[in-house]
């Protein structure tokens, strides 16, 4: 239609370049929009997966401080429950042994008082060995009055300190195997003979029983820590006499003492 018209033409063809680009630009923009959209996206994607990932981590982290926290929590209740049933062992423990120390003092004091009866005061050894008895028998006695002031937990502590340390002061007793064989009919002599495996606390509890001494005031006396290595002493002591089941130590030392005794003619 509009040959032969060039201005018509021309204007024409103008304004098509101009539809054009118009459209190709916003063709642009649009894949431009697309394109950061699709960046925006991504970040955000990113962003998300980092967060969540962040958020995971946490969430592990808290876990774990929790899980932490509740041991924390369970073991101290734990201790705290320990250490309770312990404090309350220990204040029974206190009370038995006070107990137990007062009745092996009163008998003690019987025991000692019928050996001092026997003591012969001209023999210089008898005498050092009664009156060694008798301050382990004093000493005895004062934690004995201690026991009533003090606090339990503290004198099971101090006592037990105590008889530690005076395990070690056993020499304190040195003539007494010498002056039970010579009272009691060469009966020292007669275990070593017999018995060449009993060793010195063996020989030495055998002498304190050829005395009449209680099994509680023996362990006090001899420093035994507790009734129960004097127990284990006892049964060492059993087997190397060789003694059966039913027969006990200190019938099997009356009756050798009887057997050794001089007979009457």
């Amino acid at each position: 239609m509009a040959r032969g018209n060039y201005p018509e033409a021309y204007r024409y063809v103008k304004q098509y370049i101009a539809v054009m680009d118009s459209i190709n630009q916003e063709k642009e923009e649009a894949l431009v929009l697309e394109l950061e959209q699709k960046y925006r996206n991504r970040i955000l994607n990113q962003s998300y997966e980092n967060l969540k990932q962040h958020n995971d981590q946490q969430r592990i982290i808290t876990g774990l401080v929790l899980l932490f926290s509740l041991s924390l929590l369970v073991a101290g209740l734990l201790y705290l429950r320990k250490w309770r049933e312990n404090a309350a062992l220990k204040m029974r423990e206190a009370e038995a042994e006070k107990e137990s120390l007062g009745r092996a003092c009163r008998e003690l004091q019987e025991q000692l008082g019928t050996v001092g009866d026997r003591v012969d005061t001209d023999d210089e050894q008898e005498r050092q060995l009664f009156d060694a008895l008798e301050e382990r028998m004093v000493v005895l006695r004062n934690w004995v009055d201690k026991a009533e002031t003090m606090k339990p937990a503290l004198f099971m502590k101090s006592f037990c300190d105590y008889m530690t340390v005076n395990v070690k002061s056993k020499h304190a007793l040195s003539d007494l195997q010498y002056v039970v064989n010579r009272k009691y009919f060469g009966v020292v002599d007669y275990l070593k003979a017999h018995y060449p495996e009993l060793r010195k606390q063996d020989l030495d509890l055998c002498c304190l029983l050829c005395f009449g001494f209680s099994q509680h005031g023996i362990c006090y006396l001899y420093n035994y820590e507790d009734i129960g290595s004097f127990y284990n002493k006892r049964s060492r002591l059993r087997k190397k006499l060789g003694l059966p089941p039913e027969r006990t130590l200190e019938s099997f030392i009356a009756e050798l003492l009887a057997e050794l005794a001089p007979k009457e003619e």
